[in-house]
């Protein structure tokens, strides 16, 4: 019998797919981003909690046991986090860099900070992006993220994440490599959760931070389509999925 479904296909097809598979009774765990659209999100997890169903994201870097570590010392002090992450890539993907690359260190963000922004600046670009976000406690997170490079780079500095507020911590994967393979933790971790009905609240957090940036750093060209392109614009440059009656 089959309890539980992995959506590894284009980002455009995973709020389908991942309904289809909780409206079937199974558990799911979706790559990231689990969709586009915050009502997407907020409606698959509201159909797992429904169902008394899992649905976990794959933040595989949550499970690096370097940034365990770095999490285990978090304090009460407002976070400065800047985040730097790179891949070497020849073709653009269709969803660009923010939806392709930007989940992960978002999510890293979101899980240090413990919060949501409150605002964002910043400009993006199909293959890269580089924005700082800013909370409500007065953290900020900062990104540079590309497909334009020649390297693979996993790399974060945060201050403000130890109990005394003014140590620096460094994460750099090549540096410092995981002693654990952080993907099979992670799936292991979405099997012992199956019978548990886990949701995975950070990965709606997640989606309305990245619609939020796409939202305010958008290119004006695309924001504002010319007349008559009904959206279709937006749909192409950032391969989102056309929008349910009354919704943005």
């Amino acid at each position: 019998r089959v309890e539980a479904c992995v959506v590894a296909t284009p980002p455009s097809t995973h709020y389908e797919i991942a309904k289809a598979c909780l409206e079937a009774g199974k558990a799911v765990l979706c790559e990231k981003p689990l969709c586009f659209l915050p009502w997407q999100a907020h409606e698959l997890y509201d159909l797992a909690k429904e169902r008394h169903l899992t649905l976990m994201t794959d933040d595989t870097w949550l499970y690096h046991d370097g940034v365990q570590r770095t999490l285990l010392h978090r304090g009460s002090y407002p976070v400065q986090a800047s985040f730097i992450w790179m891949n070497p890539r020849a073709s653009t993907p269709v969803e660009g860099a923010l939806w392709t690359l930007g989940p992960h260190p978002v999510s890293l963000a979101l899980e240090m900070i413990g919060e949501r922004p409150c605002e964002v600046v910043g400009m993006t670009v199909m293959r890269a992006f580089t924005c700082q976000l800013s909370f409500p406690s007065e953290s900020m997170a900062q990104f540079y993220v590309s497909w334009q490079t020649q390297q693979k780079v996993r790399r974060f500095i945060a201050r403000g994440l130890f109990h005394d507020g003014a140590r620096s911590t460094l994460f750099d994967d090549e540096l410092f490599p995981s002693s654990n393979e952080p993907l099979l933790t992670m799936c292991k971790a979405f099997i012992h959760r199956i019978p548990e009905a886990w949701l995975d609240r950070r990965a709606v957090h997640v989606v309305e931070t990245l619609e939020f940036i796409n939202r305010v750093l958008i290119p004006p060209a695309v924001l504002w389509p010319e007349e008559g392109d009904d959206g279709e614009t937006l749909r192409k440059a950032y391969g989102m999925p056309d929008n349910e009656p009354g919704q943005r």
